[in-house]
């Protein structure tokens, strides 16, 4: 018996089917695709918005630096000089009384440039700036900031240096206001933010934040970056030439010639006026930057630059390095608005036989200038 059936239906349905997975392949595929596309958008969106906000820390640490705080030294070395002037008692009190408020208004202006954007973290990298939080947590938390950092996890990258510093600092605040700690360990290896907005920029950056807290066993935080190269520069590649001392019998008998380098037109006239008043001290110049420092020492073979740390087209680090290497007698004398260790041990690697701070005494600077057995320290 020959039996038939339609499966037309059937062969119909399946074709049907299988076109549906086709296009279910398809669209799926396709809806990955703009899933991932998106994530990678707002992965850039993520590190824009990290480098909006330090260039607007920066913007607004470098106006403290570049124009209040510079004001306040110029009047403050301005009172400086009218302190040796006046007669009046009442005069002298008034005076005294602007001077120290003038010093707690750079002290202020200083302390609140260093937390918008340290200048250690772009000078040295996230190592010294880790360094410094620590110190700076000490100061002003009374925290005990314990470091290990490995010498091959300094990020090559200036998003992930300020990401990581920006994160620490906010571990570190979030334990002087909430946990009553007085010591945090914290490690740094190869391998205004809020926690979460930190988690949610760690992903945005392919990483993680994870936290283990308990009663009684304190808290964990682990944050991981993935960082495809890295990039570790040797101290002698920044410092250049170890520090030294010129010898005081290197300077003339007469006056000593100095040459002032410092990038505010303001501090210079300032500290000229300063330094006028001394006949044993002759200003045979001024330079607005590292290079113009330069170009007027090999010319005018000064016996003492001042030089400011921190300069337009090259620094005051780079320009005393090579200002000492050519010129092994001349005495430099870095000078800088940061009241920084860092900053200070770069300058002397670099060859600068002080450091001083611009709202500093008059006397200090003198003494510098002059050295031992003329009248300075």
């Amino acid at each position: 018996m020959l039996t038939c059936r339609d499966v037309t239906t059937q062969k119909t349905a399946e074709e049907t089917l299988r076109n549906l997975n086709a296009s279910l392949d398809d669209r799926i595929t396709q809806r990955t695709a703009e899933a991932s596309d998106r994530t990678d958008q707002l992965r850039v969106l993520a590190s824009e918005l990290t480098r909006a906000e330090e260039r607007e820390r920066k913007r607004l640490a470098q106006l403290l630096h570049d124009h209040l705080q510079q004001l306040l030294v110029a009047a403050k070395l301005r009172v400086g000089i009218a302190q040796g002037k006046t007669g009046e008692a009442q005069d002298e009190v008034d005076l005294k009384e602007i001077h120290r408020l003038l010093t707690e208004s750079i002290a202020a202006s200083r302390s609140l440039t260093a937390e918008l954007s340290p200048p250690i973290l772009y000078d040295s990298g996230l190592t010294a700036a880790l360094e410094w939080l620590a110190r700076w947590g000490l100061e002003q938390h009374r925290i005990t900031l314990e470091l290990d950092v490995h010498a091959d996890a300094e990020p090559a990258s200036e998003d992930l240096r300020v990401f990581f510093y920006r994160a620490a600092r906010e571990f570190l605040l979030n334990a002087a206001k909430h946990s009553g700690v007085q010591r945090l360990a914290m490690s740094l290896r190869t391998g205004h933010f809020g926690l979460t907005n930190i988690r949610e920029r760690a992903v945005m950056l392919d990483g993680q934040l994870e936290i283990d807290s308990g009663p009684g066993r304190g808290t964990r935080v682990c944050l991981r970056i993935p960082a495809a190269t890295r990039e570790v520069i040797a101290p002698a590649q920044v410092f250049g030439a170890p520090a030294r001392e010129p010898a005081a019998s290197l300077l003339p008998a007469g006056p000593v010639r100095v040459l002032i380098a410092d990038d505010h037109k303001i501090v210079r006239d300032g500290l000229r006026s300063v330094l006028a008043r001394h006949d044993r001290v002759h200003i045979i110049g001024e330079a607005g930057d590292g290079v113009e420092a330069l170009d007027m020492a090999r010319r005018m073979r000064p016996d003492v630059v001042i030089m400011d740390a921190s300069m337009p087209r090259m620094n005051g680090v780079e320009a005393t390095r090579r200002l000492v290497a050519e010129m092994p007698t001349l005495r430099v004398l870095g000078l800088s608005m940061h009241h920084d260790p860092d900053m200070a041990s770069a300058m002397r690697r670099a060859g600068a036989a002080a450091y001083l701070s611009k709202d500093g005494p008059s006397d200090q600077l003198l003494s510098a200038i002059l050295g031992p057995g003329r009248g300075g320290d």
